[in-house]
């Protein structure tokens, strides 16, 4: 794994489909989030699809995450 560091491991696999799986309200989203912060800051191309939220929220969440404006 290369993609979202946590505590110094690697959890994700790059150009690969990797799934992330809990109980309801766990997380999943914001750590799918921190993981494409990661990647963006690393000036690579993330896909994020949410079927849940608008693309407001989704912004808003990257920013609250570190992300930059910038890095669109």
């Amino acid at each position: 794994p290369t993609v979202l560091r946590i505590g110094g491991q690697y959890l994700l696999y790059r150009e690969r489909v990797n799934g992330i799986h809990s109980e309801s309200e766990a997380g999943k989203s914001w750590l799918a989030l921190l993981a494409a912060v990661q990647e963006i800051g690393r000036h690579r191309h993330v896909v994020y699809l949410d079927f849940e939220d608008a693309e407001t929220g989704v912004v808003e969440r990257l920013l609250e995450l570190g992300g930059q404006p910038e890095h669109r």
